[in-house]
């Protein structure tokens, strides 16, 4: 979920939309899940031009409810993601790791 943007002014709805973020869990890509943090993931939302993108990643334990964890990224450009997922351990492009929603663990 999006932060709301600062409008320069103090806004009621603005306001109301900060405390209302603050008591839900923040949700995430997996592509932007620090190193070593843990998630669960939420959904999978496949670009429009890669729609099979979502059943590869459900083939292989990328589900609704799994944990989650990022272990390392490439030294250049972060290409490719090391991710483990259950006892399992892939290594998805960026772009796949874009499809996946997750929630920080607590």
């Amino acid at each position: 979920m999006p932060l709301p943007r600062a409008t320069g002014r103090a806004d009621a709805t603005a306001n109301t939309d900060a405390t209302a973020m603050a008591g839900t869990s923040s949700t995430i890509r997996l592509a932007e899940l620090p190193a070593n943090r843990r998630a669960r993931i939420l959904r999978l939302t496949p670009p429009a031009a890669r729609p099979e993108w979502a059943r590869l990643l459900a083939d292989i334990g990328f589900e609704a409810g799994e944990p989650v964890q990022v272990l390392r990224r490439a030294a250049v450009g972060g290409d490719p993601i090391v991710v483990r997922i259950g006892a399992s351990t892939f290594a998805l492009r960026r772009a796949e790791a874009d499809c996946v929603e997750v929630e920080l663990a607590a």
